[in-house]
């Protein structure tokens, strides 16, 4: 599904972490519209296969997803970019 979407989107995707009730994304779009038009896709679908599953509907998230910007520099790009 992110992988998908992330071609779909034209978002890289470099690496990710999934967590107990949340995840991290390391992602470098081409537009500035893809990481928003990516999450949203996945977030739709997601809560809509989710919900199926679970037999209930409604919101699975708290809130929209936040993003942070990471410039490439000496501390931490060379362990992500490994993974590319």
């Amino acid at each position: 599904m992110l992988d998908e979407n992330a071609k779909k989107h034209h978002v890289a995707i470099h690496g990710y972490v999934l967590m107990s009730n949340h995840f991290h994304l390391l992602a470098t779009p081409e537009t500035v519209e893809g990481i928003p038009q990516m999450m949203q896709a996945v977030g739709r679908r997601y809560v809509r296969n989710f919900n199926l599953r679970q037999q209930r509907s409604g919101t699975l998230w708290e809130g929209r997803y936040k993003s942070t910007l990471i410039r490439p520099n000496a501390t931490c790009w060379p362990a992500w970019s490994t993974w590319t």
